[in-house]
């Protein structure tokens, strides 16, 4: 990747990665404080299920940005809405992955699926272990990161406010997949 192909994160969109980790560096809580961030939003963001980067490797999202600006993807895929998730995968573990493909569960853990509401929208979840994974998730428009988390790679939720084509392929993920709580 060339120096001007490298990528570059937003203030809203290391607010939105904030899910994904435990904490960040004190420099990026004032970043984030600085720009109008309320420290009770930001701790909310903390709190949301999902994969999370193990702090060792990755502690905060500027270590995010240059871990993979100094990699090459193993794989990129095109999405729908134009945008490119690209797969980055290491020799150690990052974080956790907690998505589920629910053709791994047994007949019993099937049962224990349950719905949950997240962020207005409602989800799959089952309370399981999350494993430990290698793989990095980065999806970007353009140059400019929108999300990244460790694990699987997972279209978003589907909403009423996609175009039928995108809604259709999150939807068809989504009914064979599961997220995992703890």
């Amino acid at each position: 990747m060339e120096a001007k192909d490298k990528f570059q994160i937003s203030l809203d969109s290391a607010f939105y990665l904030l899910k994904h980790f435990d904490g960040i560096t004190i420099e990026e809580l004032e970043e984030l404080e600085k720009a109008g961030k309320l420290i009770d939003d930001i701790n909310k963001q903390f709190r949301v299920i999902g994969s999370k980067f193990d702090s060792a490797h990755i502690s905060g999202y500027r270590q995010l940005l240059e871990l993979i600006n100094s990699n090459e993807p193993d794989d990129v895929i095109e999405q729908i809405n134009g945008r490119k998730a690209f797969i980055f995968k290491f020799n150690h573990e990052i974080g956790t992955d907690f998505i589920q493909n629910t053709r791994a569960l047994s007949t019993l853990q099937k049962s224990q699926i349950i719905t949950d509401n997240r962020l207005g929208y409602s989800i799959r979840c089952i309370k399981m272990k999350a494993q430990h994974t290698k793989q990095l998730v980065v999806v970007t428009e353009g140059v400019n990161l929108i999300t990244s988390y460790p694990g699987t790679y997972a279209p978003p939720l589907p909403k009423d406010t996609m175009d039928a084509a995108l809604f259709e392929q999150c939807s068809r993920f989504w009914e064979d997949h599961v997220f995992i709580i703890q």
